[in-house]
């Protein structure tokens, strides 16, 4: 049915909001980290709305929401908190939510607990795995001392107490119900909803029009195979969500073409593992191999670490996935990874 996507709708402007189906609204926030914007779902939820996903916790977002619920249609109680994934652009205010007006959060449970041992660490700055990781990435001494771990700043405490999202249960939003689809890569448990009555998929960061999400490798789990996780969400998601689903993700615009979106994202996997190969015809670090798979340069002084930091867990987690295949080997030399090709 459908050969390419296509976008049924004009975005709402930044901090603003457009009805986009009965009782179901879209909101783009505009957020002050790595994406300029969030789109967040509210969906009537009979005496109030439920909404997926939150911002980040700052100031700036803060001030949007109290102006968005002082006026119609969203000057009704918030009923529920529905968090994609761990995120701070996701879920950074479910904790103020809950705090301000008891809204329950709901999230799959290893993103909870996940998200809420790495606020703790990020509060007490602990640092040395994570500085071990990157040393053996390849990272310059100027890099490891810039490191920072800045995840809990833009996310509010957490609720002490949750719902769980179940992959292949369902949540019910006024008069629907949304199916958990649960997949791993993005994060290790990001929830999809998606309700075929409707043929609505609320994707998250796990579906984007126009990027592929950040596949990362974290200091937390520093041997795990995301990409792998990935490249089963895509299958799975393929074999649950009809072809003429209109999807509304986190980033960009809602699409139609949710199966020549996934069978992209597949595509661009498997070429970017050819380049990969073709590149670890010698031994290579983790940052050596960055010309194979970004197409913008990354600047490796290390003087601004962010980006830096993503390039990594994003390469870590191609190779790691290469590394699972058996496909490439790895040697530590003085504490360094060297990556190459495996001569079989």
């Amino acid at each position: 049915m459908y050969d390419s996507i296509s976008y049924p709708f004009e975005p709402p402007a930044k901090n603003s909001y457009r009805e986009i189906a009965p009782g179901i609204y879209w909101i783009r926030l505009e957020i002050p980290i790595v994406h300029d914007h969030i789109n967040v779902w509210a969906l009537d939820d009979g005496d109030g709305w439920a909404l997926v996903d939150t911002g980040v916790h700052c100031e700036q977002t803060l001030t949007t929401w109290q102006a968005l619920m002082k006026a119609p249609p969203f000057n009704r109680p918030i009923t529920k908190i529905i968090a994609t994934h761990m995120h701070p652009d996701h879920v950074g205010l479910a904790g103020w939510f809950n705090k301000q007006f008891g809204t329950p959060l709901h999230m799959s449970r290893i993103e909870y607990l996940t998200c809420r041992v790495l606020i703790q660490n990020t509060r007490e700055q602990r640092l040395d795995d994570v500085r071990t990781m990157f040393y053996m990435a390849g990272w310059t001494e100027i890099g490891l001392n810039n490191l920072k771990d800045t995840f809990g700043h833009f996310i509010h405490d957490l609720p002490e107490n949750f719902h769980d999202l179940v992959d292949g249960e369902s949540i019910t939003v006024g008069e629907y119900h949304w199916k958990i689809i649960n997949v791993g890569g993005h994060t290790p448990d990001h929830s999809c909803l998606y309700c075929a009555e409707l043929k609505m998929m609320i994707s998250g960061d796990q579906i984007l029009p126009l990027i592929a999400p950040n596949i990362p490798v974290i200091p937390m789990q520093p041997t795990a195979n995301p990409m792998q996780e990935w490249l089963a969400s895509i299958d799975k998601i393929g074999a649950l969500v009809a072809e003429d689903t209109l999807v509304l993700p986190a980033h960009d615009d809602c699409f139609y073409g949710v199966h020549v979106r996934l069978e992209a994202l597949r595509q661009r996997q498997a070429k970017a593992v050819q380049r990969l190969l073709d590149h670890l015809s010698e031994p290579r670090r983790v940052i050596d191999t960055f010309p194979a798979l970004f197409r913008r340069p990354i600047d490796l002084s290390g003087a601004q670490p962010t980006p830096l930091k993503m390039a990594t867990g994003e390469a870590m987690a191609q190779l790691n996935y290469l590394l699972g295949r058996g496909m490439i080997q790895r040697e530590l030399i003085d504490g360094v990874a060297y990556y190459q090709r495996a001569s079989h």
